[in-house]
């Protein structure tokens, strides 16, 4: 699909200077016209099959980001499935302790999500700058950013919940 040029024209001077930096380093793609708010370094053209090349690569990443999103998710919920269940069930007081580790991996599953979906956001970018300079739309992308914080919340949630169920299960005494 081909964007107007209107259209293409906003999206290139939406584009960070960092994006246009980075663009400029490769040589070759037809970049026409060029914005006003366009760096003067930036160059008409720049290399268009190592901006192919880049890509790809990071349409690949994504899907592979997508599949190790989805095994984390599994993971954890099975884990934190099965402690619960086994200290929920085994009468003996001190078993709330098993509901820690959970509870761990809760918070450092949140802190690695959050922090990849800062990243992945200036992804996005990048990919639609690429498929702008090869005159396309870029492939919907913002899955992988919305499940990622989707899971971000949902371990916080799950931690406090682990938190409320020590608290309920197993009163302090």
């Amino acid at each position: 699909m081909k964007m107007s040029k209107e259209k293409a024209q906003r999206k290139v001077e939406e584009m960070s200077e960092d994006l246009l930096k980075k663009i400029h380093k490769q040589q070759t793609v037809f970049v026409d016209p060029l914005p006003r708010s366009a760096p003067e370094y930036l160059e008409r053209t720049i290399d268009k099959d190592l901006l192919w090349k880049e890509y790809e690569l990071h349409i690949d990443l994504y899907k592979h980001y997508m599949r190790i999103v989805a095994t984390f998710n599994v993971f954890f919920y099975g884990v934190t499935g099965a402690v619960i269940s086994y200290s929920l069930n085994a009468g003996n007081p001190q078993v709330r302790w098993a509901l820690v580790f959970p509870m761990v991996m809760s918070v450092f599953f949140a802190v690695v999500f959050f922090n990849s979906w800062r990243t992945f956001k200036d992804v996005e970018k990048e990919i639609e700058c690429i498929a702008y300079a090869f005159g396309f739309q870029r492939p919907e992308v913002s899955t992988l950013t919305q499940i990622l914080l989707s899971s971000v919340l949902m371990y916080c949630v799950t931690f406090v919940g682990l938190a409320i169920a020590i608290w309920l299960a197993h009163p302090w005494r």
